[in-house]
């Protein structure tokens, strides 16, 4: 069952367990009866949405950077009748929630969690006053989360803006060395760590 002890959870900044710069949201959710098939597709049209995901927009990038989600799951198991879903990201929780619903709107969250007996009626209507703010949907989340008893990101110190640098970094340096005049250049000594890594 969730914990819905709040005030225990509230005691974390990151409402959730912390690994350096990184947090983790875990929730547990009940398919409505009835409904695999459509929250099978809504979750799949989410992941199928190239725009989610397209980081050679700037503004898709900036907006991931600004979000700092590193990664999000969506488990269907138990016959499609229990819902798992994963996220970690660098923000605080509310922070990240406000981010999202700003950059993605209310639908994305509706048209899953009303497919669970968790989520209120309308939650997807566009009347619905869980559509103004994100205040709603925190409530939801808050109410069917609980902290990971293990987390252990590979980087996590490593934030989003930090990776989307790193490789801007590796594609500038490719440039140089694709250079006609590069090999010159880059003779110098003191460039000799940064050949040596990039030989690797």
């Amino acid at each position: 069952m969730p914990n819905t002890d709040t005030g225990s959870l509230e005691a974390t900044k990151y409402m959730g367990a912390q690994a350096g710069k990184r947090g983790e949201v875990t929730m547990f959710y009940t398919v409505k009866p009835g409904h695999a098939e459509q929250i099978r597709k809504e979750i799949e049209d989410f992941y199928a949405n190239p725009n989610r995901t397209r980081t050679d927009d700037p503004r898709v990038a900036a907006g991931l950077a600004q979000i700092g989600v590193h990664d999000m799951r969506h488990v269907l198991f138990d016959n499609d009748t229990r819902l798992l879903w994963l996220t970690s990201f660098d923000t605080e929780w509310d922070p990240y929630i406000d981010d999202t619903f700003a950059l993605l709107g209310p639908m994305p969250y509706g048209k899953i969690l009303r497919h669970t007996v968790e989520a209120p009626e309308g939650i997807a209507d566009p009347g619905s006053p869980l559509t103004k703010n994100s205040r709603g949907i925190k409530d939801i989340f808050n109410a069917n989360r609980v902290i990971a008893t293990g987390f252990a990101p590979t980087f996590p110190d490593l934030t989003v803006r930090d990776i989307q640098k790193g490789e801007r970094l590796r594609k500038a340096f490719q440039q140089v060395l694709d250079h006609p005049d590069a090999e010159q250049a880059l003779q110098h000594p003191a460039l000799k760590p940064l050949l040596d890594e990039a030989a690797d």
